[in-house]
């Protein structure tokens, strides 16, 4: 997900999404380092589930702000 930022930030410009699901986000704060802030979109809330102790996968969820969307207890984690 790091070398595809400034893709997906073009992406979304042209393409008006109001939900973006992407799978293999590779993040993980612990062994990579990463911050979810640098993942974070204006105008999108940003939903995770981080693979625990384990290199790869992971879900990213952005969903536009005017939808009111909301992590439920079954999602593990919201950012």
């Amino acid at each position: 997900m790091r070398n595809k930022l400034g893709e997906l930030h073009s992406y979304i410009i042209d393409e008006e999404l109001d939900i973006i699901c992407i799978t293999e986000a590779w993040i993980n704060e612990k062994l990579f380092g990463d911050s979810l802030a640098e993942y974070e979109l204006p105008n999108y809330d940003l939903f995770t589930y981080q693979r625990q102790n384990k290199k790869g996968g992971g879900i990213l969820i952005y969903v536009k702000s005017t939808m009111r969307a909301q992590c439920i207890d079954d999602f593990k984690t919201c950012g």
